[in-house]
């Protein structure tokens, strides 16, 4: 826990620079990874929280990242990892990222495979497997704004309990992309 931020004083590198089987990082001002992402290797569960002041979170995951809990409040998030990302609890109707705008990049083994990953975005949902065009599934707690998600030629399944949008103006470019698409509103 920190009264402050929690920001990576190392040149950008590929070490992670926590290392646990679970992490837990509380910031009450400032971020997480705001001023310089922060890596992490995670083998349990990752938790995450800047709620005090809504502040961003900015985690680069070495290896798969497991997420139990990662909250920015009215603060983005973005999670970066060399992995997949996967919901780590019983599959439940909790958010599991909470952000306004929500990016998410998995190189190798998609997102929420293994476990559906639950979110709550108010501005923006991003998500990409492209690196190996691995599946993605995810629920949103809420309505679901639509960013960008890119699977590639991997599966897009996405389930909110309100409505799924696009959050750009009405264009001709694809906002969801993979070989099968499942939306459920």
């Amino acid at each position: 826990n920190s009264t402050g931020d929690i920001n990576e004083t190392a040149m950008v590198d590929a070490a992670a620079d926590v290392v646990g089987s679970t992490i837990n990082l509380t910031a009450l001002v400032g971020g997480i990874g705001t001023l310089q992402v922060l890596d992490v290797t995670a083998t349990v569960a990752l938790n995450a929280d800047t709620t005090a002041d809504a502040s961003d979170i900015a985690i680069d995951s070495v290896g798969d990242l497991p997420i139990g809990l990662v909250t920015a409040s009215t603060g983005d998030v973005t999670l970066n990892s060399t992995g997949d990302i996967n919901e780590t609890a019983v599959a439940d109707a909790a958010a599991d990222v909470v952000g306004s705008t929500i990016n998410l990049t998995a190189s190798v083994g998609g997102i929420g495979t293994l476990q559906v990953l639950d979110v709550t975005a108010t501005v923006a949902l991003n998500a990409d497997s492209t690196a190996d065009a691995a599946d993605i599934a995810i629920d949103s707690v809420g309505d679901l704004p639509i960013g960008l998600v890119n699977a590639s030629t991997g599966d897009v399944t996405l389930n909110s309990t309100g409505d799924i949008n696009e959050t750009a103006m009405v264009d001709a470019a694809a906002d969801v992309v993979g070989s099968t698409i499942n939306l459920t509103a």
